[in-house]
């Protein structure tokens, strides 16, 4: 008995956390969730990032061009001769080593390195430039696509509470025509009403569905599981 008291325990914590750790990851779905994922997933802000990197490797690399450079060069030739064929050691002997070593250092002006370390630093800040304007575009897009499920979901909700209520009314309405004192043609007016609400319910359901995958699109989730969406609640950011 002991035994299956503890088992049951431990079956209901794991379900607890279980229930917790959804319940959590189905918080964390709000607008500024989706809009971090898009930011982390978007090709065209990785493209930025990309280039300001290319653009420190180059920078890098003016750098070592100015510095010293040490070029090792060798020449080699062996004529072999096998049983008495090939070339004769008099003339070749046998094989030739050349080696040698360069060392150069370009020669440039103090104000020719600045000039190619500012162009740098205008196509950096022109990129950052860049980003920040197609970040606030995806942000823009996404907040957008957020208020439009936001509203689907919204209405969902709304037309099926009602079409619970539809629900509930019909078995009272329908015992009422049997007593007589409802006509069977209202009735039938109701029911007809609350299939209507049902058409309803799916059409919206569909649309809710149809509009979160495309939110999903946009920020790069391959997730294609759907969740309620909490209150955008808008904030609004001052303009740089």
């Amino acid at each position: 008995m002991n035994g299956n008291y503890h088992g049951m325990k431990r079956v209901f914590i794991v379900s607890l956390l279980i229930f917790f750790t959804t319940l959590l990851d189905a918080q964390q779905k709000d607008l500024d969730f989706f809009i971090s994922k898009a930011l982390q997933n978007s090709p065209l802000l990785k493209d930025y990032r990309s280039r300001i990197e290319m653009n420190r490797t180059d920078s890098m690399l003016i750098r070592a061009g100015t510095s010293i450079q040490v070029t090792a060069v060798s020449s080699n030739s062996y004529a072999p001769v096998i049983k008495g064929w090939g070339y004769d050691k008099a003339l070749t002997d046998g094989a030739n080593v050349a080696a040698g070593v360069a060392v150069s250092k370009e020669l440039t002006g103090r104000y020719n390195m600045q000039n190619r370390y500012e162009a740098l630093g205008i196509q950096n800040q022109t990129i950052l430039n860049e980003g920040k304007i197609s970040e606030q575009e995806l942000k823009k897009s996404i907040s957008a696509q957020y208020i439009t499920a936001y509203g689907d979901w919204q209405q969902y909700i709304f037309n099926s509470e009602v079409l619970d209520l539809l629900h509930g009314g019909e078995k009272i309405l329908k015992e009422l025509t049997e007593k007589g004192v409802y006509k069977q043609t209202d009735y039938l007016t109701y029911v007809v009403n609350r299939q209507e609400q049902e058409m309803t319910v799916e059409r919206l359901k569909n649309q809710f569905q149809g509009d979160f995958a495309v939110l999903n699109y946009l920020c790069g989730i391959e997730d294609t599981s759907f969740t309620d969406l909490p209150d955008p609640s808008l904030k609004v950011e001052s303009i740089p």
